[in-house]
């Protein structure tokens, strides 16, 4: 086993949700982002490298999800086998930490999927989803399709899975 590189530990930033999420939807017009938009040239633009790996090699990597060695370098790991619309969450929820827990890189960052539900675990995903799926269009969206998970995740390219709890979070079902 690797071991990980010695870093600070990652601290939340504790806002509020709302404001998590406006810095998502802030991100995603600074960099020019739609939803449906490819996110591996975006994370290619920052500086940023994606690195498919089987089940045996992140493994080896101890569940490394993302390591940050400063600004414009950081490389996001994917388990090949997860599949596209789960990749895009998941480089959209390591962005988040990019953004939100590194600050865009001033802090060096180590994180890995170890399954904990914590706060900063809270945050990438809230980053995430509004990146993703920025409320007002997918509610613009959701008035055209209806409360369908699976005609707006088409829609998003996200999975039925985070259509659905964008739909509840945002209390249109």
């Amino acid at each position: 086993m690797i071991e990980a590189p010695s870093t600070p530990m990652p601290v939340a930033c504790n806002w509020p949700k709302s404001v998590v999420e406006s810095i998502a939807v802030q991100t995603a017009e600074l960099l020019k982002y739609e939803p449906r938009d490819s996110m591996e040239p975006l994370v290619a633009r920052l500086g940023g490298k994606i690195e498919l790996l089987s089940r045996e090699d992140w493994l080896a990597h101890n569940h490394s999800t993302i390591t940050v060695e400063g600004p414009q370098d950081f490389t996001i790991r994917l388990m090949w086998s997860d599949g596209p619309l789960r990749h895009r969450f998941t480089i959209a929820h390591e962005l988040g930490h990019y953004f939100l827990h590194s600050r865009q890189g001033r802090i060096p960052l180590h994180l890995g999927r170890d399954g904990s539900n914590n706060r900063l675990e809270w945050e990438a995903n809230w980053f995430a989803a509004a990146f993703l799926m920025p409320e007002e269009k997918f509610r613009a969206t959701a008035e055209i399709y209806g409360a369908d998970p699976l005609r707006l995740a088409g829609q998003f390219l996200v999975s039925v899975e985070a259509a659905k709890v964008r739909l509840e979070t945002l209390k249109l079902v």
